[in-house]
């Protein structure tokens, strides 16, 4: 993201002095932005920060919320793996050098099939972590209760306890 920002201030300054555009600056950012996306898809979903639907989830049980979220992390690791089969095609078959930075698209397309991988593990984790867990929390991701545990109470401070 700051790499987009020094990029599209560093165009409009340069626009603004020669009164030309930096062609390779909108090439840039287009590049940045399936890299920021997909790799922020497996970051979010690593974070348990990705969007839910919880409506029909939160009014069951602790076991049945825990079963529904292996069923839907399941689900949802299977369909990133197979996008990510179909985009690593597509990226494959892909022949053509960027127009400006004379960059072969093959390896910026890449990017989407590891982005999309990377998903499917981290939600692959969040079932395996469902499907072990010791204790009656339900997980959204590896290390992400869907509920934190409320935060301790302060101890009383000498002055309150005398």
């Amino acid at each position: 993201m700051l790499l987009m920002a020094a990029a599209t201030i560093t165009n409009v300054i340069a626009r603004n002095l020669t009164g030309d555009s930096l062609a390779a600056t909108e090439e840039l950012n287009q590049f940045l932005i399936v890299l920021i996306c997909f790799v922020g898809l497996s970051y979010a979903a690593g974070e348990g920060r990705h969007i839910r639907m919880s409506a029909l989830s939160d009014a069951l049980p602790t076991r049945l919320r825990r079963w529904l979220l292996v069923v839907v992390g399941s689900a949802t690791a299977a369909l990133l793996l197979l996008l990510a089969w179909y985009a690593l095609q597509y990226a494959w078959s892909v022949d053509r050098r960027s127009p400006v930075l004379d960059i072969p698209l093959r390896v910026v397309y890449f990017v989407a099939p590891l982005g999309l991988v990377l998903g499917a593990v981290q939600y692959a984790l969040g079932v395996f972590q469902n499907l072990t867990a010791k204790d009656d929390r339900v997980y959204i991701a590896w290390d992400r209760p869907d509920r934190p545990e409320p935060a301790a109470a302060p101890e009383p401070s000498h002055e309150e306890r005398a």
